[in-house]
């Protein structure tokens, strides 16, 4: 069970949450005043997932950052931070197993939705790739051979409609990244 509830609580609650939490609250740029030393100018940097204090060398997860806080064990720790966030992981209830399927549930639909949604912009950007090789290869079987040749009427509507899947392309490609950072934020 141990091994469970520090995966669950790693994935369930990040550091910045967890330093808002007890108190901490970080500037913009995602530094707060390190609650492991006196200082008067922010040097503790919260990450999603761990946190560093370059005047104190203070680092780890949410679980280290819980646990020297607050001078537990860490079972102790693990426990706290299961009261604190309402993960349910200690206290078993119908009510607390119906709100953990439930969080499941919805996780897993908003995983669904999200493989969807990558699948489709990814379908979106291969499909506007296609496109431009094609005009690419319709410009250069058709390029005039010489200076005197006229151009095919091929050739000119290939020349014309190049730019514009370009851009295309160029704005599927951000989808698909952005699309993909989300897909990633959420695994």
């Amino acid at each position: 069970m141990e091994i469970d509830a520090i995966e669950t609580i790693k994935s369930s609650v990040s550091v910045p949450e967890a330093f808002l939490r007890y108190g901490f609250k970080t500037n913009a740029k995602g530094f707060c005043l390190c609650p492991f030393h006196a200082e008067k100018t922010p040097s503790c940097k919260v990450f999603k997932d761990h946190f560093y204090c370059f005047g104190c060398g203070a680092h780890g997860d949410v679980i280290r950052f819980a646990q020297d806080l607050f001078g537990t064990t860490f079972p102790e720790t693990l426990k706290r931070l299961d009261a604190d966030f309402h993960l349910g992981l200690f206290t078993v209830s119908p009510l607390t197993l119906k709100t953990r399927g439930r969080a499941v549930f919805e996780r897993n639909k908003r995983l669904r939705e999200m493989q969807a949604e990558l699948d489709a912009a990814d379908g979106a950007y291969w499909e506007v790739f296609d496109a431009v090789k094609r005009l690419r290869d319709i410009i250069d079987a058709n390029r005039p051979k010489s200076i005197d040749e006229p151009p095919s009427p091929l050739f000119v509507q290939a020349c014309d409609n190049l730019p514009y899947f370009e851009n295309e392309l160029e704005m599927a490609d951000i989808h698909r990244k952005e699309v993909m950072r989300k897909w990633n934020e959420l695994n």
